[in-house]
């Protein structure tokens, strides 16, 4: 939920009311680019980890900061499966209706004796936004990706236009 502090925005508006499904998508259509998401650390057996491997595995990482920005879901998450498990226990359901901001989920690629989900967000015509793991950044990409089913597309009232 986006909430006003801004005293320039107070002074220039008596009647501030904000559009939170027209930020949700302006951060994510502004997204394409950004390396902002390619690193998440942590401690590992004692030692300090990239666990994104330099934006190898940062899908997760950034579909997750988002959707905790805009409080749609609880926590940031490194995986797609706790994603997913984030989302469903925060009201996301399956649809086959999908619309700009909806969360998709890209079945298995087998990447040498690793097999990862994929996720990002669906921005309409086709098009979706996720991390490039040969780019290792944001990129806007083909809904249809090379190699990968569409899984499933989730969507959530609050994540909606209204």
């Amino acid at each position: 939920m986006l909430k006003t502090g801004s005293s320039i925005v107070e002074e220039k508006a008596s009647n501030v009311v904000p559009r939170t499904f027209d930020t949700y998508m302006a951060v994510i259509e502004n997204a394409p680019g950004s390396e902002m998401f390619k690193n998440a650390y942590a401690d590992v057996d004692g030692v300090k980890e990239d666990i994104t491997d330099n934006g190898d595995l940062s899908c997760a990482f950034f579909v997750s900061s988002v959707l905790v920005i805009f409080g749609f879901i609880r926590e940031v998450h490194i995986t797609v499966a706790s994603t997913v498990k984030d989302m469903e226990n925060c009201g996301w359901f399956d649809t086959e209706d999908p619309k700009p901001g909806d969360v998709v989920v890209w079945g298995v690629e087998h990447s040498g004796d690793q097999k990862h989900k994929h996720i990002g967000f669906f921005l309409g015509d086709g098009r979706a936004v996720s991390n490039s793991k040969y780019e290792r950044r944001l990129k806007d990409h083909s809904l249809e990706m090379a190699g990968r089913d569409i899984e499933r597309i989730l969507t959530s009232d609050r994540s909606r236009a209204k």
